[in-house]
């Protein structure tokens, strides 16, 4: 089943002179894939990641998620469709650094209020647990290490129960323990919990964990490789 399908995605950046920095992507992604995009600097992956989250909108093409046609749609409906249907990973996680491991997971959630309070409560406290540290979550996220923050992040990318969770160097800043750690989340996030994992990364042993590496340069994707059926 097709999570994501993007159709001749071109985006053009107007100013200081107008640059071409996506040219014509089509690309199809898998319910419970885990997909990497990888390229050098400037090849255009993380614009096309955002224009893939729906943060950016200015660009010509269509994009459809979840079977819904996204292109063209309005910020008031996108915000409310991003929050029910996308989780996002970070290279730094954004957490509020005062307010606990829980709150800082549950506030999407509460957000988007469709569920009654303590079953977001409930499931938070059993994603914490898939993460390790569950232990942690009345601790302010100022006192957690780097790892276990971004684990908290992606705890948080899960709550709503997103189909697509979308990820910008999310090891980025993590040594190797905690990326490895991290690379199995998202591996098992796909294996297990059915949901879909696409993430730009800078690093090839990163990206070497997914299902499928994208590779881009000057606007394209130049190749794929799978790595898994």
């Amino acid at each position: 089943m097709t999570i994501l399908d993007a159709r001749d995605i071109v985006k053009i950046f107007p100013e200081p002179v107008p640059f071409q920095v996506l040219r014509g992507i089509s690309l199809t992604i898998a319910r419970g894939e885990f997909v990497s995009i990888v390229g050098k600097s400037g090849c255009g992956k993380s614009t096309l990641l955002y224009v893939l989250s729906t943060l950016d909108t200015d660009y010509r093409g269509t994009l459809t998620i979840a079977d819904t046609v996204v292109t063209g749609k309005d910020q008031d409906f996108l915000a409310h469709f991003r929050g029910e249907h996308i989780g996002f990973i970070f290279q730094f996680h954004f957490l509020l650094q005062e307010f606990t491991i829980l709150d800082n997971v549950l506030l999407p959630a509460l957000k988007l209020g469709k569920e009654p309070p303590d079953r977001v409560r409930d499931r938070a406290m059993g994603l914490l647990e898939r993460m390790g540290i569950a232990d942690c979550a009345h601790r302010p996220a100022k006192q957690l290490s780097g790892g276990q923050q971004q684990r908290a992040a992606i705890a948080r990318a899960l709550i709503n129960q997103p189909a697509l969770v979308i990820g910008d160097e999310p090891t980025g800043n993590l040594d190797s323990e905690n990326t490895a750690a991290v690379l199995d989340l998202l591996s098992s996030i796909c294996r297990d919990m059915g949901q879909t994992v696409v993430i730009v990364t800078h690093d090839r042993e990163v990206a070497a964990r997914s299902d499928r590496i994208l590779t881009m340069a000057d606007g394209r994707i130049i190749g794929q490789e799978r790595r898994r059926p």
